[in-house]
């Protein structure tokens, strides 16, 4: 998958973005996180001990919001 070049262009001028991920009792964990274009869509900046990166590896359900 190929991002379309203007959305690639709104993602470097917009650095910051809000990951929802779902704790295990399926209520919403909302972080602020440094966003770039990836090859296969956006990627996020996450720290290995964040309970945002435990969070997606027992459920990759998350969205992302990017926004001027």
């Amino acid at each position: 998958m190929t991002l379309d070049p203007n959305i690639t262009h709104f993602v470097y001028d917009n650095r910051q973005g809000v990951l929802t991920t779902f704790r295990r009792n399926g209520r919403a964990q909302v972080s602020i996180v440094t966003v770039r274009p990836h090859e296969r869509g956006v990627a996020v900046a996450i720290s290995e001990d964040r309970i945002k990166l435990k969070n997606l590896l027992r459920n990759p359900g998350c969205s992302v919001l990017i926004s001027a």
